[in-house]
């Protein structure tokens, strides 16, 4: 420990939580980021969850080591001796595996993959023009349109690889091609780092976790509304347990495929809020001329149908089975989890095991690992998130022997398995709704 730090208690940091005055603890260090919050490449929401708080375990594994050393600059005290907290000898493997990943190139991408979804995303394209532009049939609209959906879905994951840095491992670099995917993927990258890296941090936390915050009409656990109403820190709303929520949760278990069906008009709202509202966007020109340049190729193709009618139902069903499927991808890997109230434990020593606890793999071969897009090994992407899915399937080898060595499950099942699991858990939850009264403000 540097000397004649100032020293703070655990509370004492903890007072510090808010966007005007955020302190974190990092390896027993103190460190004053509220300069920071606003120009934080990630995202300041992610920062504020952590704000007052130990960010120790999810720092080490979202940055490389030349940007924690820049850590300096922030330094304000270190924790009282008392009560510093060190990694425990799990946890201390899996940094260490993060190590040998670097050493061993697991953090390089093949851009081998990258051909094969070139060649994919031509055929889809190739399919659906085909099918809208020289095709007069309801049978050629819906092939089309199915075709264009599996294209949405795929590029997305595509945005998710360059969300995480995992593709050239330069962050304005992969920055820039994600903001440019606006134009052909029609979802804003940043809207997602806001998102998406708050999720890592803290998932399945009902209060932070924007990825289980869907009432009214989804509720992956009964944690979500028992209590009446919860606070989203994220989204900086309540969330209350109304007649509404209950109508449509208790029939969550029916009713999901139909809101899955809707579901991308949802990240379209988000993608243009955030453009337009949030106050640090890096790329914000080049994603609104490319959510421009997005709906001028898509109404066109759409009107290559004809009549109005067949544009409409080209246009629903291929946004039915985009939403639908990365609904699906998406939550298959954490809904069916515990979830958790307040926020999850984030020092070297635990940050790890709620990772662990809260996330499972898809077992599939590896001639799907297309059709996944790296989501399929959600419990080493989320040890590991800025790994490449060309890495995982060999990552998450060594980190099962990892867990095997301390007796911690690592969570996982087929396919089949793990969507049973999520709407059996959908059930659960839709009949506590039905047995669970509305919010009554007090």
């Amino acid at each position: 420990m540097t000397k004649n730090l100032k020293t703070f208690t655990r509370a004492e940091v903890a007072e510090h939580n808010t966007r005007d005055d955020a302190y974190v603890i990092i390896t027993n260090k103190v460190y004053d980021i509220t300069d920071w919050i606003d120009k934080h490449p990630g995202g300041y929401r992610v920062l504020l969850s952590m704000a007052g708080l130990d960010a120790s375990a999810p720092f080490r594994v979202y940055h490389p080591e030349h940007i924690q050393r820049r850590l300096e600059c922030f330094l304000v005290g270190e924790v009282v001796e008392s009560e510093r907290q060190y990694p425990d000898p799990f946890s201390e493997e899996l940094f260490a595996l993060k190590e040998k990943f670097l050493e061993d190139g697991l953090y390089t991408m093949d851009f081998t993959l990258y051909k094969w979804l070139f060649l994919e995303f031509a055929t889809l394209i190739g399919i659906t023009v085909y099918c809208t532009y020289f095709c007069d049939s309801w049978m050629a609209y819906t092939i089309g349109a199915v075709a264009l959906g599996f294209y949405l879905q795929q590029v997305a994951f595509v945005g998710h690889d360059l969300g995480h840095t995992s593709v050239t491992g330069d962050w304005a670099r992969d920055y820039f091609w994600g903001s440019f995917l606006m134009a052909v993927g029609g979802l804003s990258v940043s809207w997602w780092k806001l998102n998406h890296n708050t999720h890592h941090v803290v998932t399945n936390s009902v209060e932070h976790d924007p990825d289980i915050q869907h009432m009214p009409f989804l509720a992956v656990d009964k944690k979500i509304f028992e209590k009446g109403s919860y606070w989203s820190t994220y989204y900086q709303k309540w969330f209350v347990f109304d007649a509404a929520a209950k109508f449509f949760v208790s029939k969550q278990h029916y009713m999901f495929l139909i809101v899955s069906f809707f579901s991308r008009f949802n990240l379209y709202v988000h993608s243009i809020k955030t453009l337009l509202l949030e106050p640090v966007i890096p790329n914000r020109r080049i994603e609104l001329f490319g959510f421009l340049a997005y709906w001028t190729w898509m109404y066109k193709l759409c009107a290559a149908c004809g009549s109005w009618q067949a544009a409409l139902y080209f246009f629903l069903v291929s946004h039915a089975v985009a939403g639908s499927l990365l609904s699906f991808q998406i939550g298959m890997s954490h809904w069916s989890m515990p979830v958790f109230d307040g926020k999850p434990p984030t020092s070297e020593g635990t940050w790890f095991r709620h990772q662990l606890q809260t996330c499972l793999d898809v077992e599939c071969s590896e001639f799907w690992d297309f059709f996944h897009g790296g989501l399929q090994f959600q419990v080493t992407h989320h040890l590991f998130p800025r790994m490449p899915r060309t890495s995982q399937r060999r990552a998450r080898e060594h980190v099962k022997k990892v867990c095997s060595k301390y007796g911690i499950k690592y969570h996982s099942d087929t396919f089949y398995g793990v969507i049973r699991d999520m709407i059996v858990k959908f059930k659960q939850a839709g009949d506590d709704a039905a047995l669970t009264e509305t919010y009554k403000a007090k």
